[in-house]
Order: C-alpha cells, then sequence, then structure tokens
C-alpha cells in the first residue's frame, strides 16, 4: 500500500547563474539534511499499535472465516485509512478519518469501472491526479487524501472485476477504514480532551523553557511553534459549548498572555542590565523568571497527570513577594533616567503573577468538576461559508501563473505517462509505475528530490528485508499476517520520523501482502523494484523538464507575512488610538494569522537552501530579511504586552502620525513584492516621526517607557527590512 508525503508549499523560477563549487557543496549539504531528517517529534506508539492491531485483525479474521482475500481487501482499506490517524483532538480526528474512508471506497469503486478500458483509465487517473494536485491549494490534509485515491484507482484499475466484486471490494475497504475509526475515537467518552490538554501542556513547557533563556532578536518569537500547535488543537473547542470547553480556551489566553508578558520582562531585564542597575536588583528580575517557570512547568504537569502540583502555592506567594520587592526598591526613582523602563517591569511582573494564578486555577479546575463560568463564547462557522472559502481557493489557483496548477498538471501528465507506459509494455503489476509517479512528485525541488532518493533506495532495502523473512520463516498465512501487523507498527511508530525508513516497512508490508495472495515473492521483488526505479524516473525526470523552484514564490509568501504584520500592527496600535481597542478575540486572530505567515515563509527560504539554482547570495538576503522582520513583530508583541497608555493630545497625534507611516510603509512594500506598484520617490521619514513622538513625552508617558522604547526598534527594524527588499528586488 502507499505512503502518503506530506503537502510543502510551492514555487518557482530557476536562476542561469552558475554557482560556484562551495555554494553547490553547501546546498548539497542542505539537502542531504533534508534526506536524512529524523523527527523524533513525530514518534508515537500508541498510533503504531493501534494502526497494527486495526490491519491485522481483519486479516486474521478472513483466515478464520476461510476468506483470507476479503481480510486482505479489509486490511488494506483499514491501511489506507490509518495513514490520516494522529493525535489530534477527537472531533477534528473522526472528521478527517470518515472523510478518507469514505474517498478510499470510492476511489475503489472509480477504478474499479475504469478498468475495462485501457484508455479510459489513463484518462481517470490523470484526472484524479490532476484533482489531487490542485488539493495542495485547500491543505494538507486535502492534498494527502487526494494522493492516496489516486494510489487506489491506479490499484484498482488494473484489474478488471465484475460489478457485484467492485462492491464487495469497495464495501471491504469501507469497513477496514471504519475499524481504524472505531480503534482510534476508543477513548473518546474517557480521554474526551487529552489531544488539548496535551497540546497546551507543551506550550506551558516550551514557554517554562524559554522563561530563563536569553531574548534573539534574530530569532521567531519564543513558542511560535507550541502556541499555532496549541491553536490548532482547540480550533474544534469553538464548535462545541461547555464549561470545560471554554476552560481549555482560557487556558490557552493565559499562556499567550503569558507567553507576550514574559517576553517583554525578559527584553526589559536586558535593557536594564546594559543600563547597569544594582546587581541586587537585577538578581530580583532572574529571580522572578526563575519562579515563573517553575510555575509555568507545574501548570504543565497538571495538564498532563491530571493533579495538582502542591509546591505551586507557595511559588505563587514567592512571585508576588518578589514583584513587591522590586515596587519597594523602585518606589523613589520619581521621573529619573530609566524610571519608566523600572515601572513597565513592575507592570508585566504584577502581570505575570495575575496570569500565573488564573492558569494554575483553570488547570486544576479542568481536572475535575467545577462552576468556573467564561464569558467567551464563539459560534460555529456555517459549512456553507467553508465551503465557499474551498471554492475560492480553488478559483484563484485555477490559472498558469499559480504553483499549485502547474504542480496539477505536472502531476497528472507524469501519471498519464506512468499508466499508459505500463499497459503498453504489459508488465506485471505495472500500476506501481503511475504509484511512485504520484508519490515522488511535490510541487518543490527539496521534497520530490528527496523523497525520490529515499523512495528508491528505501524500496530496494524493504524488497530485499521482507523476501528474506518469507524465505526463512515458515510458510503460513497467520505468519504473514503477523509479520504485517509488526511492519505497520513500525510504519505508523517509527515511519513518519523520516521518509526513507517510511518506504523500508511500507515496502515490507506491500510484499508481504501480495504473498498474502499466492504470488511469489521473488517474482514481487524485480517487478516492484523495476516499476518503482521506472516510475521515480518518471517523477524526476518530469520536474527536471518543467521545474517550479521556490524563488518566484518567495516574493509573495514575504508579501503575505507583511500584510498579516501590517494588520496585527493596526490591532496593537489601537491600544493607544482608539478609545474603544479591537476585541481581544479578533486580536488573537490576527496574531495567529502573523505567526502563520511567517512559518511559511521560513519554511520557504528553509527549503530555498537546498534548490541549486538558488545564488547563494540571494539565499542570505532572505535570511537578513526574515531576520529584520523578526525584530519588528518583537517590538510588535512587546506593545502589546505593554501597560495600556492613555496618551495625551499631542502625543496621540505625533503616534497617530508614527502608525500611519509604519502602514503605508509596509502597504509599499506590499506592492512592489507583488509587482503592483514601483517604490515611491520619497518614502515617510519614520526617524523624523520618532523624534516628534518622544518629543511629545508628558505626563501620559517618559522617553524611556515601553511604547518609546517599542517604537525605537519598529523605526530600525523597519528601515532595515526596507533596504533589504529593495535591494533584493532590484
Amino acid at each position: 500500500m502507499p505512503s502518503i508525503p506530506t503537502s510543502a508549499p510551492a514555487a518557482s523560477t530557476a536562476s542561469d547563474k552558475p554557482l560556484s563549487r562551495n555554494s553547490t557543496e553547501s546546498k548539497w549539504r542542505a539537502f542531504w539534511r533534508l534526506v536524512t531528517r529524523f523527527d523524533s517529534s513525530k514518534l508515537s506508539f500508541a498510533i503504531g499499535f493501534r494502526n497494527a492491531l486495526g490491519v491485522a485483525l481483519p486479516m486474521a479474521t478472513g483466515i478464520m472465516l476461510s476468506k483470507p482475500l476479503g481480510g486482505l481487501a479489509t486490511g488494506s482499506g483499514a491501511l489506507c485509512v490509518a495513514y490520516a490517524d494522529n493525535h489530534d483532538p477527537y472531533r477534528q480526528r473522526a472528521v478527517r478519518l470518515i472523510l478518507r474512508t469514505i474517498f478510499v471506497s470510492l476511489a475503489v469503486m472509480i477504478g474499479g469501472l475504469s478498468a475495462r478500458n485501457g484508455v479510459i483509465a489513463v484518462a481517470v487517473a490523470a484526472a484524479a491526479a490532476f484533482a489531487a494536485g490542485m488539493a495542495a491549494a485547500i491543505g494538507e490534509t486535502a492534498s494527502d487524501t487526494g494522493i492516496i485515491s489516486v494510489v487506489l484507482i491506479v490499484i484498482y484499475a488494473a484489474q478488471p472485476l465484475t460489478l457485484s466484486r467492485e462492491l464487495e471490494a469497495a464495501g471491504l475497504a469501507f469497513l477496514g477504514g471504519l475499524i481504524i475509526v472505531g480503534l482510534s475515537l476508543l477513548f473518546w467518552p474517557v480521554q474526551k480532551f487529552q489531544p488539548e490538554r496535551r497540546a497546551l501542556a507543551e506550550l506551558f513547557q516550551e514557554l517554562a523553557r524559554r522563561a530563563e533563556l536569553p531574548v534573539d532578536p534574530r530569532e521567531a518569537p519564543p513558542a511560535s511553534a507550541q502556541s499555532s500547535s496549541a491553536q490548532q488543537a482547540l480550533e474544534n473547542l469553538r464548535y462545541v459549548s461547555g464549561i470545560q470547553n471554554e476552560r481549555y480556551r482560557s487556558l490557552l489566553t493565559q499562556a499567550e498572555r503569558l507567553r507576550l508578558a514574559v517576553f517583554t520582562l525578559k527584553r526589559l531585564r536586558t535593557r536594564l542590565e546594559r543600563e547597569q542597575i544594582p546587581a541586587d536588583q537585577l538578581r530580583l528580575l532572574t529571580d522572578f523568571l526563575h519562579k515563573t517557570s517553575t510555575v509555568l512547568d507545574a501548570v504543565a504537569q497538571i495538564l498532563l497527570r491530571e493533579n495538582s502540583v502542591q509546591p505551586t502555592a507557595a511559588v505563587l506567594a514567592e512571585l508576588e513577594a518578589t514583584a513587591q520587592q522590586w515596587r519597594s526598591a523602585n518606589a523613589s526613582l520619581g521621573k529619573s533616567f530609566l524610571s519608566a523602563t523600572r515601572k513597565d517591569a513592575l507592570f508585566q511582573m504584577e502581570a505575570i503573577g495575575g496570569q500565573l494564578r488564573a492558569s494554575v486555577e483553570l488547570a486544576s479546575n479542568a481536572t475535575s468538576q467545577g462552576n468556573m463560568e467564561f464569558e467567551r463564547r464563539e459560534s460555529r462557522q456555517p459549512w456553507r461559508l467553508r465551503l465557499e472559502g474551498i471554492r475560492a481557493q480553488l478559483r484563484a489557483n485555477f490559472t498558469l501563473s499559480s504553483v499549485v496548477f502547474r504542480h496539477a498538471l505536472r502531476v497528472a501528465i507524469c501519471v498519464a505517462v506512468g499508466d499508459a507506459l505500463g499497459r503498453t509494455m504489459d508488465w506485471h503489476r505495472a500500476y506501481w509505475i503511475p504509484m511512485t509517479t504520484v508519490l515522488v512528485l511535490r510541487p518543490d525541488f527539496a521534497s520530490t528530490f528527496s523523497r525520490g532518493i529515499l523512495r528508491i533506495a528505501g524500496t530496494i532495502i524493504g524488497l530485499i528485508v521482507s523476501t528474506a523473512l518469507l524465505y526463512f520463516l515458515p510458510h503460513s498465512l497467520m505468519m504473514q499476517v503477523a509479520l504485517i501487523g509488526i511492519f505497520v507498527l513500525l510504519l505508523r511508530w517509527i515511519g513518519p520520523a523520516n521518509y526513507g525508513l517510511f518506504v523500508i516497512f511500507v515496502t515490507a508490508v506491500i510484499v508481504l501482502m501480495i504473498s498474502f495472495t499466492g504470488v511469489s515473492p521473488s517474482q514481487a521483488i524485480w517487478a516492484r523494484g523495476l516499476d518503482t526505479l521506472l516510475g521515480g524516473a518518471i517523477a524526476l525526470i518530469g520536474y527536471a523538464v518543467w521545474p517550479t523552484w521556490e524563488r518566484r514564490s518567495a516574493a509573495v509568501r514575504l508579501a503575505d507575512m507583511l500584510v498579516a504584520y501590517r494588520n496585527y500592527f493596526d490591532a496593537v496600535s489601537q491600544f493607544y488610538l482608539s478609545p474603544k481597542p479591537m476585541d481581544s478575540v479578533e486580536r488573537e486572530q490576527r496574531r495567529l494569522q502573523a505567526r502563520r505567515a511567517r512559518s511559511n515563509f521560513e519554511a520557504l527560504v528553509e527549503r530555498l537552501s537546498a534548490e541549486p539554482a538558488t545564488p547563494p547570495e540571494e539565499l542570505e538576503c532572505l535570511r537578513g530579511i526574515l531576520a529584520s522582520s523578526h525584530r519588528f513583530v518583537h517590538a510588535i508583541m512587546a506593545l502589546e504586552a505593554g501597560s495600556p497608555v492613555r496618551l495625551s493630545s499631542n502625543a496621540l497625534q505625533t503616534f497617530e502620525k508614527f502608525a500611519g507611516d509604519v502602514r503605508e510603509i509596509l502597504d509599499a512594500l506590499v506592492s512592489i513584492l507583488r509587482k503592483e506598484k514601483p517604490a515611491p520617490r520619497r518614502w515617510p521619514d519614520l526617524r523624523e516621526d520618532y523624534r516628534l513622538f518622544t518629543a511629545s513625552a508628558d505626563g501620559s508617558f517618559a522617553r524611556d517607557s515601553l511604547p518609546a522604547i517599542e517604537a525605537d526598534r519598529i523605526v530600525n527594524s523597519l528601515n532595515t527590512l526596507k533596504e533589504q527588499i529593495l535591494g533584493w528586488r532590484s
């Protein structure tokens, strides 16, 4: 059965500039890192065990009922659905697995119906491949479902069946999928919120780890990945009401507020350290951050173990005492230099204390029944609007200028060529050719070629291992079922961490399943090996003939990130400009959108480093742009976390001019990147805006307060970003 590669954002055009030997070697090192990467965070024995049980159980039942081929069809359907199983929240997981089960059974039916005519079969496979390629515009789940559907269509199109047999095969595949659904959701009633708890715990653990580490302005904001994962895990809680649901969403809100407050306090500590404040006062901040880390970790343990941690109350009391010591030590500073910075530090310390108390209470109450009610509730988005969004995404990508559309055409053509070639040559089990092609082809260079190499190498190793096992071990169907169960366990437990290992295990499973039908392993090994080599070659040649490099989409991804940053900055600046600031839910959504856009651009730069057509100086330029963008968003986050300041009319006017010019520069950069407008002849003078803003300092704020400090950082980072982007585009 097939493997399902991870979807990747795509991209674009090549450069004719030759690369030096050193730059070529560095790109091969980057490419080799992609090939050999082992992501231990994707290991899950629980998923591997329940998937192995879901595949082996129907096969063993089929043997006991003297219907081994029926058991094989059911186990094959279970395996195809098992690829979609993970630790997502149960409701989200249930929807995905049921949809995968439906698509698997439909693919079996469509493939069987098209098997009677070779030309129709090739056309259907090509159309399905095009649809799978376009599904990348919707998301990874849709793309993976499309790929597995293509694989099943080409497999069942290679063996004509009667209508009754086709219905039976589709029904058995559907039954196998339902078995996986049942095993995956088995503990839903008793562990209803376990995935959400785990995601929140990982976020609090990362916050605890980062609380004592220094801030690096060149890096992305801390705990970004864990925060995004928690946001995604709790997404389904919008669709249901209830006290427990609101507690978990409130915990996420507190974690986000803590993330901002701790981040800001660390930056303030760095500034005060540079100004050489007394060592005993600096130790107060260090001790406060250490205790904060302790409580954050305690919250994580409450969520993981579902019991309260006793020392938490004592540490919270110590935190409050430390904040009081800081207040006393800085009570008589008046308007002396850096007094505003010390005041901002006190505000963050008191905010952190309150947020930690709320987090401990929420986490503790989430482990048992409680009476806490929350005001914030979100309504479920109508299905009509969600479908409209999907249709809009597909329509926007239905053009040759879209990387997704070009990828869909490329994969459709290559699958058609592979399928037609196999039918023309009348090779044994030639469906492996188009199957390998659709599994290898990805929208970007790095994924396509790394998967091509790993699939060919992994297939050869898997063939040798499985054939040797069949040769030396006793020949019985139950022994083969046991081996299939073991390899499915390895496939779903260890395979996700590295694609090469994944291919080895999935190859062994396929050879064992084929031998289950009575086909000689020696026939399977040669047919599988030759067809895999040919299918991989078609995919790699197809990509080489019509490549899509990441460089063309780099400007688009960067523009998307700047738009998200502009929207986030607008939400934060309303703190100071509007008597009615933006709703906190909307502001959180904008922060999340900015994080997603940044993650997309970071992933693009990483893939770009492995492309041979990328000049090293351009790669360095993009990395510099990324570093400057990190400093810019750090400043916005600090402004959001700062104490609310009501500016005087004079300061309000100057800050409004400053905020408007920030937006104007971001809009101009977006227009340049999207090739909508040329660079303006005159750019707003942010440095002058900043000078006027700080000159308006009065009783509402001081020149060294958080708004002034972060406004200075915004000026520096955005001016640098502007010069870097203009230099890159020229």
